[in-house]
């Protein structure tokens, strides 16, 4: 039997035992997991049986399939696929079953494909499965969201080595940035959770009335919804499981109120959206939407994704990572969200995640939104830390808290 290589083990037992924290019993669905990458869900499936799982189902992605796919069905996109796989993987939501999903798409997967599919496909995607995400943002059950080499990633991260090699250097990547280079991996991970969660609490406690962000090409003020909660990584279930819902992991984050946005910001990382790239780009806000947005490269794809529903030009999501994370330090960029997002600190268009909201999740959609909750099918992250922005809390009586500056922590009782 051919020998499995320690850090693919080593990362499937955190993804099922640290970050799903699967229970016994629990089935477990799999979701997106991409084709190539067999082997390593192989030793996942196996680690998940290890820890009591009842069953395991995997909904396989392959981006060949969904390159064709797209090229082929032009405007039917979407309409054309069955919506059963949406259906089933929601009532298990709802039933409390465990959920891994995968998100491995890099900038450049579909550069020769027309703008318009690339987009229709994107809402299509988020339409479909919207009820299995309405129940994940109420942490109904344990999910985690992830991400695995894959061969494109390797070219376009490696591009000067054999793919074979960048797929190798990726995992090396994984090790460092997942933590797993730890002695005792579980014990780094108790560690580096208990101190972003102590950094979520001293946030809320400071219960600040709005966020001011200033930096190069941006000067931005975002207001923050009565009962709001800064979250870490430490999330619970309804049915009281603690998970952690995507590695990396180095952010706190709250939703900002849907109405308040004000002023300008610039992007200081590339967006990757659907596999299409978005460069140097700035937004400009008024009264929680954008007004303006400015793009050198990807302009219409940027345009695209403000234009997917009522909710999808308004922010969802402020998320704080300091310049000194272990991604930050290292100064490039990844190509993929999960890494990226976890370099830098960033905004989220669209949808809130309602467990950001005292009781959000036992609110009624009309409540949500009265509190200052966004809804949207979308959910799109983009980067606008760096080691020239500034972040202040603002107080009820109009001062300001200092929160970051030059993109560090300024210190305070949970140590800078």
């Amino acid at each position: 039997m051919t020998a499995i290589p320690k850090v693919m083990l080593q990362y499937a037992q955190l993804l099922i035992r640290t970050a799903l924290n699967l229970q016994a019993g629990q089935r477990l669905y799999i979701w997106a997991a991409p084709v190539e990458a067999s082997e390593f869900i192989r030793i996942l499936v196996d680690e998940a049986y290890r820890a009591g799982a009842r069953d395991v189902e995997i909904f396989w992605e392959d981006d060949r399939l969904r390159f064709l796919r797209m090229d082929h069905q032009d405007g039917e996109i979407g309409r054309a696929s069955s919506d059963w796989a949406a259906a089933h993987l929601a009532e298990e939501a709802a039933k409390g079953e465990a959920f891994l999903i995968f998100d491995c798409t890099c900038a450049g997967l579909f550069d020769s494909m027309r703008l318009e599919r690339i987009v229709h496909s994107l809402i299509a995607e988020y339409q479909r499965f919207d009820p299995v995400w309405e129940h994940l943002m109420r942490n109904t059950t344990n999910w985690s969201i992830a991400t695995v080499p894959t061969e494109n990633w390797a070219r376009k991260l490696y591009p000067g080595l054999p793919v074979g090699e960048g797929i190798r250097r990726i995992w090396e990547d994984i090790a460092a940035y997942c933590r797993l280079k730890d002695k005792e991996t579980a014990i780094g991970w108790t560690m580096h959770i208990a101190k972003l969660q102590a950094r979520s609490e001293s946030l809320t406690k400071r219960d600040h009335r709005g966020l001011r962000f200033r930096g190069p090409g941006t000067d931005l003020y975002i207001g923050l919804p009565v009962g709001h909660v800064w979250r870490g990584p430490g999330f619970i279930s309804e049915r009281g499981v603690h998970f952690i819902p995507n590695l990396p992991m180095e952010e706190v984050f709250t939703l900002p109120h849907l109405g308040s946005a004000e002023g300008k910001v610039r992007g200081t990382l590339p967006l990757v959206v659907n596999g299409g790239i978005v460069e140097d780009f700035s937004l400009t806000f008024q009264q929680g939407r954008v007004v303006s947005a400015m793009a050198k490269q990807g302009e219409a794809l940027l345009k695209a994704v403000l234009e997917t529903d009522e909710g999808s030009s308004r922010l969802g999501e402020v998320a704080m990572v300091p310049q000194s994370s272990p991604i930050a330090r290292e100064g490039r960029l990844f190509y993929n969200t999960l890494f990226d997002e976890n370099a830098s600190c960033h905004l989220a268009l669209g949808r809130a995640y309602r467990f950001s909201l005292r009781n959000g999740g036992q609110l009624s959609n009309a409540e949500f939104a009265a509190a200052g909750g966004n809804q949207s099918h979308i959910h799109v992250d983009f980067m606008i830390g760096s080691s020239q922005l500034d972040i202040d809390g603002l107080t009820s009586g109009n001062g300001e808290d200092a929160i970051m500056k030059g993109g560090e922590w300024v210190p305070t009782e949970v140590g800078g």
